[in-house]
């Protein structure tokens, strides 16, 4: 019996349960903020890009990064991007200030928030369909976010994370819904699971993976005497995603005239090999080979001793297997606490939680010690290590976006007007370029290739020279500020350097 086939509660029981739920939600949410109260008002640069693209398309400048660049698709989210041209238009984002602090910092925090609080509806949802108390899981998925400093750096950072983490929760909250009340091979759910796929690839690139999940799932599940309903549910759910993506990778030639983002020509994004997929096993170190161990034992028990749970691991472990897939895909991120991460997490929390509190409901009281001992054990060596996670991003933030917007907007605009030069005749080419767009009254070039699709084309054929002579020959910006890696990428050994610049 699921959890669906229930009598109806009481009432009693259900103001119980409803402010069960009340707490699983506040609870969590209140660890979530307090947790990111500790990195402060950081938003990383990167972002800025996205907010400078919003500025410009919500002030009617097109899609570019500031009023007359070229058009570049210089953001891979958006999605996102939408979410904060909204926000533009509401008055509630780059409009100035929220209680003394910058709304293009609030508001983004916010939204994050938002996702997170509809991640924690999704697994309720789930959790409903599967044991009760519902809200019991909302709350132990919940807490295990909310206490990873990876999911909390990521869903406060400005970037579209909690965006893609909340795809994520509500595809396996349809997969598991459907799966376990027997409507997976169904329009309705084919549609949903569709829409959902598209959310994710229009909030990242590899949220494509989650296109894959329900016809797989559906595959899986197929019986002899319904596979002409599968047959068919797949082939909606193909269509449902295929002719709306197709329609916006039509669009995104005839605008850009590529059909990825330039960010991804620009990190030179290559067909993945084995030896990549490493990355996956340091991943799931990062919470603690304790933790991760424990976690997979409470799935096996429970999948094991009760043959609902079978179908739950599946219908969520599919998307899992699929995020993880496209977590070892990527290109190495140097941004640090695994930035691709965010939907494994949401993921991985939802078929533990499920799994963890159905041991919890059912099993006997030595299964329970057991439980007990080892959630204490999971906890102790959490802690640990996500303490150190989480001390070691307070002290060396990435990339903050305040700084950035100081350091290489302002202080060069300053030093424009200084040297007396010209309005709209100044530029300048750096890699930092989110806070720059931001507040710099001067052309801005992306020496990182990310909105620059000269740049970025020169790097994906691995022509340095290439970018040289563009550098020094074409665009020839009035100052350049170049650290790093970036000053061999950017030729800055070149002898025109010397000739053209002091």
């Amino acid at each position: 019996m699921t959890a669906e086939d229930d009598p109806p509660e009481p009432p009693r029981r259900r103001i119980a349960s409803g402010l069960g739920l009340a707490a699983a939600v506040a609870l969590p949410t209140a660890v979530l903020v307090v947790h990111a109260a500790r990195y402060g008002s950081w938003i990383i640069d990167d972002a800025g890009i996205t907010f400078a693209y919003a500025r410009s398309i919500a002030d009617g400048h097109g899609i570019v990064q500031q009023p007359g660049a070229d058009t570049v698709e210089g953001y891979s989210n958006p999605l996102w991007v939408l979410l904060h041209v909204v926000g533009h238009w509401l008055g509630l984002f780059d409009r100035g200030t929220i209680l003394g602090t910058p709304d293009y910092v609030v508001f983004p925090k916010a939204l994050g928030v938002g996702c997170f609080l509809g991640i924690l509806a999704a697994t309720h949802a789930a959790a409903r369909a599967v044991v009760r108390p519902a809200w019991l899981v909302t709350v132990v998925v919940g807490l295990v976010l909310a206490a990873n400093p990876s999911f909390v750096v990521w869903t406060v950072s400005g970037l579209e994370n909690p965006l893609y983490g909340l795809a994520a929760a509500l595809l396996a909250a349809l997969l598991i819904c459907a799966t376990v009340n027997d409507w997976l091979l169904t329009p309705p759910a084919a549609v949903a699971a569709s829409l959902i796929a598209l959310m994710a690839a229009l909030t990242r690139p590899d949220g494509l993976m989650l296109a894959v999940a329900y016809p797989a799932l559906a595959v899986l599940l197929v019986r002899k005497d319904t596979w002409r309903d599968g047959l068919r549910s797949v082939t909606v759910a193909l269509l449902g995603f295929a002719v709306p993506y197709g329609l916006f990778l039509v669009w995104r030639s005839r605008v850009f005239g590529r059909l990825v983002p330039n960010t991804a020509v620009a990190k030179s994004q290559d067909v993945p090999d084995l030896s990549d997929f490493g990355k996956v096993r340091d991943l799931l170190t990062y919470p603690g080979r304790w933790t991760v161990v424990f976690g997979a034992v409470v799935v096996a028990f429970a999948a094991a001793r009760w043959p609902p749970m079978r179908r739950v691991a599946l219908a969520a472990g599919v998307p899992l297997a699929l995020t993880l897939l496209a977590y070892g895909g990527l290109e190495n991120d140097w941004m640090g606490e695994a930035r691709f991460a965010t939907p494994v997490w949401v993921l991985g929390s939802m078929l533990v939680g499920l799994a963890f509190v159905q041991v919890l409901v059912e099993a006997g009281p030595w299964i329970r010690v057991g439980l007990a001992a080892g959630t204490v054990g999971a906890v102790v060596v959490s802690s640990t290590v996500l303490l150190d996670h989480q001390a070691t991003f307070r002290q060396a933030p990435t990339v903050p976006l305040c700084l950035v917007a100081d350091r290489f907007g302002r202080f060069y605009n300053e030093l424009a007007d200084r040297l007396g030069v010209e309005d709209g005749e100044g530029s300048i080419l750096l890699p930092d370029i989110g806070g720059t767009l931001l507040t710099s009254g001067l052309t801005v070039y992306d020496l990182a290739g990310l909105t620059d699709a000269t740049i970025a084309d020169a790097y994906d054929q691995d022509d340095i020279q290439q970018v040289r002579n563009y550098v020094f020959g074409e665009i020839k910006p009035t100052f350049i500020h170049s650290h790093g890696n970036w000053r061999i990428l950017g030729g800055i050994e070149d002898p025109r350097l010397n000739r053209d610049y002091m």
